[in-house]
Protein backbone atom coordinates (compact mmCIF):
# COMPACT_ATOMS: atom_id res chain seq x y z
CA UNK A 1 0.00 0.00 0.00
CA UNK A 2 2.81 2.43 0.86
CA UNK A 3 4.53 1.73 -2.48
CA UNK A 4 1.30 2.46 -4.35
CA UNK A 5 0.88 5.77 -2.54
CA UNK A 6 4.46 6.77 -3.35
CA UNK A 7 3.84 5.95 -6.99
CA UNK A 8 0.63 7.97 -7.15
CA UNK A 9 2.29 10.99 -5.59
CA UNK A 10 5.25 10.71 -7.94
CA UNK A 11 3.02 10.39 -11.00
CA UNK A 12 0.97 13.37 -9.87
CA UNK A 13 4.06 15.53 -9.58
CA UNK A 14 5.34 14.34 -12.94
CA UNK A 15 1.93 15.05 -14.47
CA UNK A 16 1.97 18.58 -13.13
CA UNK A 17 5.44 19.15 -14.54
CA UNK A 18 4.65 17.57 -17.91
CA UNK A 19 1.39 19.45 -18.42
CA UNK A 20 2.96 22.80 -17.70
CA UNK A 21 3.46 24.87 -20.84
CA UNK A 22 4.80 27.97 -19.13
CA UNK A 23 8.19 29.35 -19.95
CA UNK A 24 11.09 28.66 -17.56
CA UNK A 25 10.59 30.50 -14.33
CA UNK A 26 12.80 33.30 -13.16
CA UNK A 27 14.61 33.38 -9.85
CA UNK A 28 11.83 35.48 -8.30
CA UNK A 29 9.19 33.08 -9.64
CA UNK A 30 11.11 30.12 -8.28
CA UNK A 31 11.21 31.68 -4.83
CA UNK A 32 7.48 32.28 -5.03
CA UNK A 33 6.76 28.73 -6.16
CA UNK A 34 8.96 27.33 -3.40
CA UNK A 35 6.53 28.77 -0.88
CA UNK A 36 3.76 26.65 -2.24
CA UNK A 37 2.94 23.53 -0.25
CA UNK A 38 1.29 20.22 -1.05
CA UNK A 39 -1.36 19.29 1.46
CA UNK A 40 -1.90 15.64 2.41
CA UNK A 41 -4.78 14.13 4.25
CA UNK A 42 -4.04 13.06 7.83
CA UNK A 43 -4.31 9.39 6.85
CA UNK A 44 -1.85 9.71 4.01
CA UNK A 45 0.51 11.89 6.06
CA UNK A 46 0.61 9.26 8.78
CA UNK A 47 1.64 6.62 6.23
CA UNK A 48 4.10 8.80 4.37
CA UNK A 49 7.03 9.70 6.65
CA UNK A 50 9.27 12.45 5.33
CA UNK A 51 12.97 13.00 5.94
CA UNK A 52 15.55 15.43 4.66
CA UNK A 53 18.08 13.87 2.30
CA UNK A 54 21.66 14.04 3.50
CA UNK A 55 24.97 13.10 1.96
CA UNK A 56 26.91 10.37 3.76
CA UNK A 57 30.04 8.38 2.90
CA UNK A 58 29.42 4.98 1.37
CA UNK A 59 29.97 2.14 3.83
CA UNK A 60 31.09 -1.30 2.65
CA UNK A 61 30.14 -4.43 4.57
CA UNK A 62 32.31 -7.51 4.23
CA UNK A 63 30.98 -10.81 5.53
CA UNK A 64 33.61 -13.20 6.91
CA UNK A 65 33.34 -16.58 8.56
CA UNK A 66 35.46 -17.41 11.58
CA UNK A 67 35.55 -18.74 15.11
CA UNK A 68 35.81 -17.52 18.68
CA UNK A 69 38.51 -19.29 20.64
CA UNK A 70 40.41 -19.06 23.89
CA UNK A 71 43.69 -17.25 24.32
CA UNK A 72 46.26 -20.04 23.74
CA UNK A 73 48.39 -18.53 26.51
CA UNK A 74 45.49 -18.90 28.97
CA UNK A 75 44.08 -22.32 28.08
CA UNK A 76 45.46 -25.83 28.46
CA UNK A 77 44.45 -29.46 28.15
CA UNK A 78 45.10 -31.66 31.18
CA UNK A 79 46.31 -35.22 30.60
CA UNK A 80 47.12 -37.75 33.34
CA UNK A 81 50.83 -38.48 33.75
CA UNK A 82 50.28 -42.10 34.84
CA UNK A 83 48.33 -45.18 33.88
CA UNK A 84 45.50 -46.06 36.24
CA UNK A 85 41.83 -45.84 37.11
CA UNK A 86 40.04 -42.65 38.15
CA UNK A 87 38.73 -43.15 41.67
CA UNK A 88 37.29 -39.70 42.41
CA UNK A 89 36.52 -36.43 40.61
CA UNK A 90 36.29 -33.13 42.47
CA UNK A 91 35.20 -30.66 39.75
CA UNK A 92 32.79 -30.47 36.86
CA UNK A 93 32.40 -28.38 33.75
CA UNK A 94 31.96 -24.69 34.54
CA UNK A 95 33.77 -24.74 37.88
CA UNK A 96 36.38 -22.07 38.56
CA UNK A 97 39.67 -23.55 39.79
CA UNK A 98 43.00 -22.17 40.97
CA UNK A 99 46.47 -23.32 40.01
CA UNK A 100 47.44 -26.52 41.85
CA UNK A 101 43.87 -27.44 42.81
CA UNK A 102 43.16 -31.18 42.82
CA UNK A 103 40.82 -32.12 39.95
CA UNK A 104 40.70 -35.91 40.32
CA UNK A 105 42.31 -38.92 42.03
CA UNK A 106 43.78 -41.81 40.05
CA UNK A 107 44.56 -45.19 41.57
CA UNK A 108 47.84 -45.89 39.80
CA UNK A 109 50.41 -48.65 39.85
CA UNK A 110 52.85 -46.32 38.09
CA UNK A 111 52.67 -43.87 40.95
CA UNK A 112 53.14 -46.69 43.46
CA UNK A 113 56.23 -47.87 41.55
CA UNK A 114 57.70 -44.36 41.63
CA UNK A 115 57.23 -44.25 45.41
CA UNK A 116 58.78 -47.68 45.78
CA UNK A 117 61.81 -46.73 43.67
CA UNK A 118 62.41 -43.66 45.79
CA UNK A 119 62.10 -45.54 49.07
CA UNK A 120 64.57 -48.19 47.85
CA UNK A 121 67.08 -45.58 46.72
CA UNK A 122 66.70 -43.75 50.02
CA UNK A 123 67.42 -46.95 51.96
CA UNK A 124 70.43 -47.68 49.75
CA UNK A 125 71.77 -44.19 50.31
CA UNK A 126 71.45 -44.65 54.07
CA UNK A 127 73.41 -47.93 53.91
CA UNK A 128 76.19 -46.46 51.78
CA UNK A 129 76.48 -43.45 54.10
CA UNK A 130 76.97 -45.79 57.07
CA UNK A 131 79.42 -47.94 55.11
CA UNK A 132 81.49 -44.89 54.17
CA UNK A 133 81.58 -43.67 57.75
CA UNK A 134 82.72 -47.12 58.92
CA UNK A 135 85.49 -47.32 56.32
CA UNK A 136 86.76 -43.91 57.34
CA UNK A 137 86.87 -45.00 60.97
CA UNK A 138 88.76 -48.14 60.01
CA UNK A 139 91.17 -46.08 57.94
CA UNK A 140 91.79 -43.82 60.92
CA UNK A 141 92.50 -46.94 63.00
CA UNK A 142 94.80 -48.18 60.25
CA UNK A 143 92.63 -51.22 59.68
CA UNK A 144 91.23 -50.31 56.26
CA UNK A 145 93.07 -49.11 53.20
CA UNK A 146 92.56 -45.95 51.18
CA UNK A 147 91.22 -48.07 48.34
CA UNK A 148 88.44 -49.37 50.58
CA UNK A 149 87.47 -45.80 51.50
CA UNK A 150 87.50 -44.71 47.86
CA UNK A 151 85.24 -47.62 46.91
CA UNK A 152 82.83 -46.68 49.70
CA UNK A 153 82.84 -43.07 48.50
CA UNK A 154 81.99 -44.22 44.94
CA UNK A 155 79.17 -46.39 46.24
CA UNK A 156 77.81 -43.50 48.28
CA UNK A 157 77.95 -41.12 45.31
CA UNK A 158 76.14 -43.61 43.07
CA UNK A 159 73.47 -44.18 45.71
CA UNK A 160 72.98 -40.44 46.11
CA UNK A 161 72.60 -39.99 42.35
CA UNK A 162 69.99 -42.78 42.22
CA UNK A 163 68.17 -41.23 45.16
CA UNK A 164 68.09 -37.80 43.54
CA UNK A 165 66.86 -39.25 40.23
CA UNK A 166 64.06 -41.25 41.85
CA UNK A 167 62.99 -38.24 43.91
CA UNK A 168 62.82 -36.01 40.83
CA UNK A 169 60.76 -38.65 39.02
CA UNK A 170 58.40 -38.81 41.99
CA UNK A 171 58.08 -35.02 42.14
CA UNK A 172 57.32 -34.94 38.41
CA UNK A 173 54.25 -37.02 39.21
CA UNK A 174 53.24 -34.69 42.01
CA UNK A 175 54.71 -36.73 44.86
CA UNK A 176 57.27 -35.85 47.49
CA UNK A 177 59.55 -37.49 50.05
CA UNK A 178 56.59 -38.31 52.29
CA UNK A 179 54.34 -39.89 49.64
CA UNK A 180 53.16 -43.36 50.62
CA UNK A 181 49.87 -43.80 48.78
CA UNK A 182 49.05 -45.28 45.39
CA UNK A 183 46.67 -42.38 44.68
CA UNK A 184 47.94 -40.00 42.01
CA UNK A 185 46.31 -36.57 41.95
CA UNK A 186 45.50 -34.70 38.74
CA UNK A 187 45.93 -31.00 39.52
CA UNK A 188 45.12 -27.83 37.60
CA UNK A 189 48.26 -26.46 35.90
CA UNK A 190 46.71 -22.99 35.56
CA UNK A 191 43.88 -20.99 37.07
CA UNK A 192 40.68 -20.65 35.07
CA UNK A 193 37.37 -22.30 34.28
CA UNK A 194 36.82 -26.00 33.63
CA UNK A 195 35.74 -25.80 30.01
CA UNK A 196 35.57 -29.53 29.43
CA UNK A 197 35.48 -32.60 31.68
CA UNK A 198 35.99 -35.92 29.96
CA UNK A 199 37.20 -37.83 33.01
CA UNK A 200 34.65 -40.24 34.47
CA UNK A 201 34.78 -42.17 37.76
CA UNK A 202 36.02 -45.71 37.18
CA UNK A 203 37.41 -44.98 33.72
CA UNK A 204 40.92 -46.01 32.78
CA UNK A 205 43.50 -43.39 31.87
CA UNK A 206 46.83 -43.67 30.10
CA UNK A 207 50.02 -41.67 30.28
CA UNK A 208 50.67 -41.72 26.51
CA UNK A 209 48.60 -38.59 25.82
CA UNK A 210 45.59 -40.49 24.47
CA UNK A 211 43.33 -39.76 27.45
CA UNK A 212 42.24 -36.15 27.81
CA UNK A 213 40.85 -35.56 31.29
CA UNK A 214 40.09 -31.82 31.49
CA UNK A 215 40.36 -28.58 29.53
CA UNK A 216 40.94 -25.43 31.57
CA UNK A 217 40.97 -21.89 30.25
CA UNK A 218 40.37 -18.27 31.13
CA UNK A 219 37.30 -16.49 29.73
CA UNK A 220 38.55 -13.01 30.66
CA UNK A 221 39.84 -12.47 27.13
CA UNK A 222 38.97 -14.34 23.93
CA UNK A 223 40.42 -14.42 20.44
CA UNK A 224 38.41 -14.02 17.23
CA UNK A 225 39.87 -15.55 14.07
CA UNK A 226 38.28 -14.49 10.77
CA UNK A 227 38.91 -16.05 7.37
CA UNK A 228 39.67 -13.29 4.83
CA UNK A 229 40.23 -14.22 1.20
CA UNK A 230 42.24 -12.19 -1.36
CA UNK A 231 39.13 -10.55 -2.76
CA UNK A 232 38.19 -9.36 0.76
CA UNK A 233 41.49 -7.69 1.57
CA UNK A 234 40.83 -4.48 -0.34
CA UNK A 235 37.88 -3.75 1.93
CA UNK A 236 39.69 -4.43 5.23
CA UNK A 237 41.60 -1.70 7.03
CA UNK A 238 43.03 -1.11 10.48
CA UNK A 239 40.40 0.56 12.64
CA UNK A 240 37.36 -0.88 10.87
CA UNK A 241 34.38 -1.69 13.06
CA UNK A 242 33.48 -5.35 13.47
CA UNK A 243 30.10 -6.83 14.38
CA UNK A 244 30.19 -10.44 15.58
CA UNK A 245 27.30 -12.86 15.22
CA UNK A 246 27.78 -16.30 16.76
CA UNK A 247 25.37 -19.14 17.43
CA UNK A 248 22.31 -16.92 17.37
CA UNK A 249 23.87 -14.17 19.52
CA UNK A 250 24.18 -10.74 18.00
Amino acid sequence: MRFIQYSILFLALVGISACSTKAPTTTEESKALSKETISLSPTMAAQLPLAQAEMQPIQFTTLLSGRIDFDPNKATQVYPLVNGVISRIYVTQGDIVHKGQVLADVYSGDFASAISDFQKSKSELTLTDKALARERELLAAKVASKQDVQQAENDEAQAKADNDRSLEALKLLGGNENSNSMTFQIVAPIAGTVLQRLAQPGSQVRSDGSTLAFTIGSTESLWVSLNAYPENLKNLHVGDSVVLKAAGYE
